[in-house]
């Protein structure tokens, strides 16, 4: 007699539960877009919300993937002729699940999945060409036995931490150089991608000031050590410092 009150006492706070999950995911989204739009203010952003137009911007994962691709959150500037951009990449996959019921008979669901990653991509004076830095995986080690691409920078301990793949391996072998390399090693992560002008960085999640600040400060590390024949081999003329 006592068990339907029970089930009845559980459903109500499960409901309740999911509610209140709701309501403080709500709150923090609401705190994130506040937080962001008060970044934009004060650091000279435009906050454009949606512009999809970014979307097939850049080439390598994730863009590219799923379908329902779109660009929240888009935060734009040009800093001394240097154009930089912030967004939330969206995207949505579907899987194909396959179970059995009470009943014993198969069932087969698409599950949804929506996925966000938080972009910066700092413009180059020129083009530069395809240089990838990506943390060290197991697998990097798998591909490298049949013969994936991991260039070897002059520093020991980069190579254990880090894969660095590119068109040219003379290019990341300079951009690399020991200098920069110790400016990279000194931070949490130093993963980033130079690519058709632009280098970008990405990240798990949806955009933060805090990623914009963290990772303008790496891409700024990286540019600082460009050696100036590099620029110069490139086309761009660098101004003397």
């Amino acid at each position: 007699m006592m068990l339907f009150p029970l089930v009845v006492l559980i459903g109500i706070l499960m409901v309740g539960g999911f509610v209140v999950a709701l309501v403080l995911a709500s709150k923090r989204e609401k705190g994130r877009k506040a937080a962001l739009q008060a970044f934009a203010q004060a650091g000279g952003w435009l906050l454009a919300g949606r512009d999809d137009r970014w979307v097939g911007a850049f080439q390598g994962a994730p863009f590219g993937q799923g379908s329902d691709r779109h660009a929240d959150d888009v935060c734009d500037r040009v800093v001394g002729g240097q154009r930089q951009v912030a967004f939330t990449h969206r995207f949505t996959t579907y899987e194909t699940v396959t179970s059995t019921d009470a009943n014993g008979r198969t069932v087969t669901t698409q599950q949804r999945r929506d996925h966000a990653y938080r972009v910066l991509a700092v413009a180059l004076p020129v083009p530069l060409g395809r240089v990838v830095v990506s943390r060290e995986r197991l697998g990097d080690r798998l591909l490298r036995a049949f013969g994936g691409q991991d260039i070897e920078i002059e520093h020991a301990d980069f190579n254990r931490r880090y894969r660095v793949r590119a068109d040219d391996e003379k290019l990341a072998v300079d951009l690399l150089n020991p200098r920069t390399v110790e400016r990279l090693l000194a931070r949490d992560d130093a993963s980033l991608r130079v690519d058709g002008g632009w280098v970008i960085v990405v990240d798990a999640g949806q955009l933060v000031p805090e990623f914009v600040e963290d990772r303008l400060r790496l891409v700024a590390d990286l540019l600082a050590g460009v050696p100036r024949f590099v620029w110069l081999d490139h086309g761009y003329q660098p101004e003397q410092v």
